[in-house]
């Protein structure tokens, strides 16, 4: 385990650094070793793949991150991500319909 923590924190000082390369792979690599973390994992790795620009990766794990993990609490930030990420690919019908959905699900979020 003392690897994975510090693979962790490599990832984290690269997704920092906006080495979204180094990230993914790290992220990858650590994922089976915390399971209470594969929500915020997956959420880390949307994010390096919008850096690389990989939109369609982003919205892969956003929308898996979704399936597996439908009580995170990170749910909110999923859908919205995943509604940005619509967005910049051009898919503004699909991106509307999740900001509503952010909106009706999370009325507490700006």
């Amino acid at each position: 385990r003392p690897d994975a923590r510090d693979a962790l924190h490599q990832a984290i000082r690269a997704m920092d650094a906006k080495d979204a390369e180094t990230a993914v792979r790290l992220l990858k690599r650590i994922e089976p070793s915390y399971p209470g973390l594969q929500d915020w994992i997956g959420l880390k790795l949307a994010e390096a793949y919008v850096l690389l620009p990989r939109e369609d990766m982003a919205q892969l794990r956003l929308k898996t991150l979704l399936q597996r993990h439908p009580q995170s609490p990170l749910r909110a930030a999923t859908l919205y991500k995943l509604a940005q990420s619509r967005l910049r690919g051009g898919e503004t019908k699909e991106a509307k319909a999740h900001f509503a959905r952010v909106h009706a699900q999370f009325p507490e979020t700006e």
